[in-house]
């Protein structure tokens, strides 16, 4: 099946993981929506976790189905890691 008749299937949403901040990140969660706005579009939001609202959002090139992964550094700055599903690899500050 051609992916656009797949992404078509899906109706979008959750389809990943919610990924809890921890160190710096620890007021946040991070996830993917799929197909905002359109049959590829996709959204990394980081929601605050007291509060339920969008700290920041990002514009994803193509959706991700795929759940977010943090790394942090010795200070505890965390970076977020997504790829998307046109197999882009996208790293991001997290705060």
């Amino acid at each position: 099946m051609p992916a656009e008749d797949i992404a078509a299937d899906s109706g979008g949403g959750i389809f990943s993981s919610v990924l809890l901040g921890q160190e710096q990140l620890s007021d946040r969660l991070f996830v993917t929506v799929s197909q905002v706005g359109g049959a590829f579009n996709g959204l990394l939001l980081a929601i605050d976790k007291e509060t339920g609202e969008n700290i920041w959002e990002w514009e994803m090139p193509f959706y991700a189905w795929s759940s977010p992964t943090v790394v942090y550094d010795e200070e505890g700055a965390g970076r977020v890691i997504i790829g998307d599903v046109k197999g882009g690899l996208h790293l991001l500050d997290g705060a």
